[in-house]
């Protein structure tokens, strides 16, 4: 019997059940929910049919191709070894703690945390996941998530104490920087500045505190 069969088997005079509960209780069952006061779900699934779960085969060869980027990156002294560790990382965390990508793009490094129950995962034995899918008009919806993959928490904890450090940018509260986030908002500035937007709209742009140019003060080359 499905939750929407039960409250018809409850008020429909047939069974009896409305009668018993007003012999009992001195009141009886009626139905509130109603096909003009609900959302029709036109499907049992929603989503992409042509999505489906990896195996874990499948998953093993994918986090492996993530992890051989950063060992390419590392063997080729290319600058992003940092960014391919990042991302490997990432996508462990997505699997490890069963996130949408908008709540592990809006992780901080605050959002982890201890768990009692299981000491072993250190700091890392919970994720607060502050941005979870909102209902419609709801603010987002907080959840804890907690940590039962071993090998999940020592790569973020690896990331996090010997790989984040390096991008410089320790009193950043994210989880996930870039080594080019600081540049990209520097050249924001930069280039609005060259093209004498009011730098009153700047600071109300990138915020109070952010420093701005003077018109004057060529800042990069222009070339045609």
């Amino acid at each position: 019997m499905t939750c929407g069969c039960l409250p018809e088997f409850l008020t429909d005079g047939r069974y009896g059940w409305a009668a018993e509960c007003e012999k009992a209780f001195g009141t009886y069952p009626v139905a509130i929910v109603h096909e003009w006061n609900t959302v029709a779900h036109l499907n049992g699934y929603e989503g992409d049919p042509e999505a489906r779960p990896f195996t874990r085969e499948e998953l093993q060869r994918f986090l492996d191709y993530a992890d051989d980027q950063v060992e390419r990156a590392v063997k080729a002294k290319r600058k992003g070894a940092l960014a391919a560790y990042r991302d490997a990382t990432l996508f462990k965390v997505i699997y490890g703690w069963g996130l949408r990508r908008t709540e592990t793009a809006k992780l901080d490094v605050v959002d982890f945390g201890r768990n009692p129950k299981a000491p072993r995962f250190g700091r890392y034995g919970t994720l607060n996941v502050r941005y979870g899918k909102a209902k419609r008009g709801q603010p987002p919806r907080r959840r804890n998530v907690l940590s039962v993959m071993g090998w999940a928490v020592e790569a973020v904890a690896d990331y996090v104490e010997n790989v984040r450090p390096r991008f410089g940018l320790a009193e950043h509260p994210a989880l996930w920087v870039t080594e080019r986030g600081g540049s990209l908002r520097h050249s924001y500035v930069t280039h609005l500045t060259e093209d004498w937007v009011d730098r009153r709209f700047i600071r109300q742009q990138v915020g109070p505190s952010a420093t701005v140019p003077l018109p004057c003060t060529r800042m990069s080359v222009m070339t045609s």
